[in-house]
C-alpha cells in the first residue's frame, strides 16, 4: 500500500469512530465520512474530510460511497439501545456487496469481544453480540474476496490516549478488560498504511486492548 490512502468511515461520528476520522485526517489520508448526522461531525475536521449523509441499511447509498475508495473502516454501532437489532449486520452485508461491485478490497470492522470464538457477550449486551457473530459470519464468506480484519474490544474508553504496547491477540481476548479508542485508531491506520500489517492479520478476528506501560502519546 502507499502511505496516503482514500479512506471511507462508517460510524465515525461515535464512540470511537471520531478519534478514528481525527487520526485519518492527522495521517494525511484522503478521508470521507458515512454518517446520518453531519452535524455530529467534529468541526476542526470538517473541512479537511468528504462528509456524505446516509444510511448504512440503504444499500444504494453505501455503494455509491464506497466507489473509488481504497480502504473501508467501520466503527458502527447502537450506541446506549440493548434491544435486539441487526444493524451491524445487515450494515455489514451492504458494506460488502459495495466493496465488491466496486473491487475494493480492505475492510476493518469493530465487533464486540462476546463474538470471538469461545467467547460470550454479557446477558445484558447479548443482542448486540448476536447481532456482531452475525457480522463475523458474514465476513468469513469473503476470505477470497476480501483482506478483511475484525477488532474486538472490551470496554471502550472514549479517550485519545495510545499506549504503544497496546495487545492484539488473534481469536482471543486479552484479559485485560478495557482499550482506548486511540489504540483502536492506531490500529486501523497501521492496517492502511502498513502491507505487512495486512498479511499478518487478514481474515483474523482480534481481540485488542491496552497495555502495561505507562508512557502514553494522544490524539
Amino acid at each position: 500500500m502507499s502511505d496516503q490512502r482514500s479512506v471511507i468511515i462508517f460510524g465515525g461520528t461515535g464512540h470511537s469512530g471520531k478519534y478514528i476520522l481525527k487520526r485519518a485526517v492527522a495521517e494525511g489520508h484522503q478521508v470521507t465520512a458515512f454518517v446520518r448526522t453531519p452535524s455530529k461531525v467534529p468541526e476542526k475536521i470538517k473541512k479537511n474530510i468528504q462528509i456524505v449523509q446516509g444510511d448504512v441499511l440503504n444499500s444504494e447509498q453505501v455503494e455509491k460511497a464506497i466507489k473509488d475508495q481504497d480502504v473501508v473502516l467501520s466503527a458502527l454501532g447502537k450506541g446506549l439501545s440493548l434491544g435486539p437489532t441487526t444493524l451491524m449486520s445487515e450494515g455489514a452485508k451492504n458494506i460488502v456487496s459495495g466493496m465488491k461491485k466496486h473491487e475494493v478490497k480492505n475492510l476493518v470492522m469493530i465487533c464486540g469481544a462476546g463474538s470471538l470464538p469461545n467467547q460470550s457477550s454479557p446477558w445484558l449486551f447479548r443482542h448486540i453480540g448476536e447481532d456482531h457473530k452475525r457480522v463475523v459470519e458474514i465476513l468469513k464468506q469473503e476470505n477470497e474476496s476480501l483482506r478483511w480484519v475484525t477488532l474486538h474490544p472490551p470496554l471502550i474508553r472514549s479517550l485519545g490516549i495510545i499506549n504503544p504496547n497496546y495487545q492484539i491477540e488473534k481469536d482471543n481476548n486479552t484479559g485485560k478488560f478495557y482499550v482506548n479508542a486511540g489504540e483502536i485508531a492506531d490500529f486501523m491506520m497501521k492496517y492502511i498504511s502498513d502491507e505487512e500489517t495486512v498479511k499478518k492479520y487478514q481474515n483474523c478476528l482480534l481481540g485488542i486492548s491496552a497495555g502495561p506501560s505507562s508512557v502514553c502519546s494522544i490524539i
